[in-house]
């Protein structure tokens, strides 16, 4: 879970993208990002995040996006290059701080929970 500071346009999209935890090797990870406050991703971010969310999804992991603001939230789903129903999940901004952040966990957590019982039924239907 990583709470995102500071600007995100231009470089700074580009700075946390170097900064990301790198998914090559994991399995199921799940990387949580709160994004609260912000009214607008900007293209760079977007297109970072896609990145991300791919290679996330290559190592069958998923990356959440919390604290969304209705606007940002709007430019996400009108962007089209994330999938919002697949590797990509995002929760919008509520009244209550880290709400959506704790909705995100929770989903996240009932996600690997059944990744993992699938996976136990399948290893244990090829024994």
């Amino acid at each position: 879970m990583l709470d995102v500071y500071g600007g995100l346009f231009y470089a700074g999209a580009r700075t946390l993208e170097r900064q990301l935890p790198l998914p090559l090797g994991s399995h199921n990870a799940v990387v949580i990002l709160r994004l609260r406050g912000r009214t607008s991703l900007g293209a760079t971010l977007l297109a970072v995040l896609a990145g991300y969310a791919e290679s996330l999804a290559a190592e069958g992991g998923r990356l959440y996006l919390s604290g969304l603001n209705p606007s940002a939230l709007r430019e996400l789903v009108g962007w089209r290059k994330l999938d919002l129903e697949g590797p990509v999940r995002a929760f919008e901004v509520t009244p209550i701080r880290g709400a959506s952040t704790r909705a995100a966990r929770e989903d996240a957590e009932a996600w690997l929970i059944r990744r993992l019982k699938n996976s136990a039924k399948v290893n244990a239907s090829l024994e």
